[in-house]
C-alpha cells in the first residue's frame, strides 16, 4: 500500500492514524472524505485545522448529496422522497 485515505473519520481518529503511521513507518493518510453541507458542518470543528497543518487532502462528500437533492422527482426508479 503506497497511499490511502479515510472516510467519515473524527479528528481524534485521524490523529491516531497519523501517529500510528509515523511510529511504525506505515504510509501516511493523504486524503479524507467527510460529509459537508449546510446542515453538517462537523468538519470545521476540528478536522479543518488538522488537514491544513498536516497537509492532508480533503474531498467533501457534498457532491453526491447535491446531485440527489437536485434530481427532479419522477426521474428515477427510487421516488420515495
Amino acid at each position: 500500500v503506497r497511499y490511502f485515505g479515510l472516510c467519515n473519520e473524527t479528528p481524534w481518529g485521524l490523529m491516531k492514524f497519523l501517529q500510528c503511521a509515523e511510529k511504525n513507518g506505515f504510509p501516511r493518510v493523504i486524503s479524507i472524505q467527510n460529509s459537508y453541507n449546510l446542515l453538517d458542518r462537523v468538519f470545521e470543528i476540528g478536522l479543518a485545522e488538522i488537514v491544513h497543518r498536516e497537509q492532508i487532502g480533503r474531498h467533501p462528500e457534498f457532491a453526491s448529496a447535491l446531485r440527489e437533492f437536485l434530481r427532479p422527482r419522477g426521474s428515477g426508479s427510487d421516488d420515495r422522497v
